[in-house]
């Protein structure tokens, strides 16, 4: 019986000091221009492809790997921006408006 509960202690011991694997980044995505956030803003860590859209003050919340080392942030009319992730839990993200090119825009008009 004791030959049994020693190697058994030692499993629950390394089982149970497992460390985390992920950890949690907040942030805005804001207007550069005005400063106002931009709702449903697309937030994506790479490489594991783990995703969210802001809120409607812009605000996000993501739980990312550890391996995760690059934030791709991108929205409709705003140039896509790719942050290298540093030890920061709280990020604030300025997108800066993308103009549309008049020779690349198709009007679709009806009765």
């Amino acid at each position: 019986m004791k030959k049994l509960l020693l190697p058994i202690l030692i499993l629950l011991i390394l089982f149970g000091f497992k460390t985390s694997t992920t950890k949690t980044i907040t942030g805005t995505v804001i207007d550069k221009s005005d400063g106002s956030g931009i709702p449903s803003a697309s937030v994506k860590a790479m490489p594991s492809k783990t995703q969210v859209a802001t809120d409607r003050n812009g605000q996000f919340k993501l739980d990312i790997d550890k391996r995760d080392k690059i934030l791709v942030v991108s929205y409709l009319g705003y140039k896509t921006q790719t942050l290298t992730l540093t030890r920061k839990k709280k990020i604030e993200i300025k997108l800066e408006p993308n103009p549309i090119d008049p020779k690349h825009t198709i009007i679709v008009g009806g009765k």
